[in-house]
């Protein structure tokens, strides 16, 4: 069972704390391209995560879905740098950034959780596809749901259900900082039952790699 230890001060107590960003992807100003060009625009942005992910800056990827607190959230990157200049370049390479069917925001991240192993676990899950015949030879992805408050946290989030959690500076509608984690949770009603009912915490819907699971299922 893992807990994190909410501050006060809202800092995290973390003896190995990464910095990295957040990429949130919104509904962009194209709104009149033909089929054929959005078709384009969509190859093109998930050749540029492949892209991406095999230069190690791509750490994971993925579409939002309802519950949306804002309906024009499209989806999310998590990237491995602090350097929001670095981040913004990259980020703008995608062609769905360039045709204008997305534009983006980026938010400094802070967790203490193994984020940063997720691409050796993807190529693990990617060798045993290939060594073995009865599992399915394509990436396999799953829906959860990720969460986020402007509060502190009155008491942890505890037990394998809780994935990875961080701060987001910078993510409140006023620009403040909010709480974030994501739960192993396919509905709302099971992401619900880990954070409370009478929680402070917003849901969204998520659509994410299915290696995600084993950080859960990892102890501190």
């Amino acid at each position: 069972m893992r807990v994190w230890v909410w501050l006060v001060m809202g800092c995290l107590v973390s003896a190995q704390e990464s910095d990295l960003t957040l990429v949130l992807l919104k509904t962009g100003p194209a709104t009149d391209l033909s089929e054929s060009e959005m078709s384009e625009a969509m190859k093109g942005h998930f050749s540029n995560m492949k892209r991406l992910a095999e230069e190690g800056v791509l750490l994971m990827a993925g579409p939002l879905g309802p519950p949306r607190s804002d309906p024009s959230h499209r989806g999310l990157f998590i990237f491995n740098t602090h350097d929001l200049d670095f981040a913004e370049t990259r980020a703008a390479t995608d062609p769905g950034v360039k045709a204008g069917v997305f534009v983006f925001t980026l938010h400094p991240m802070t967790t203490r959780d193994r984020l940063t192993e997720l691409p050796r676990l993807e190529k693990e899950a990617q060798m045993q596809r290939e060594a073995d015949p009865e599992v399915p030879d394509e990436w396999q992805g799953r829906a959860y749901f990720l969460a986020s408050t402007p509060e502190i946290p009155a008491s942890p989030i505890a037990g394998d259900a809780l994935l990875f959690q961080a701060k987001l500076d910078a993510f409140g509608p006023n620009g403040e900082p909010v709480w974030f984690m994501a739960l192993d949770a396919t509905t709302e009603e099971q992401a619900r039952q880990i954070v409370g009912t009478d929680s402070p915490w917003t849901l969204h819907g998520w659509y994410g790699t299915k290696v995600l699971e084993q950080l859960g299922q990892k102890s501190d």
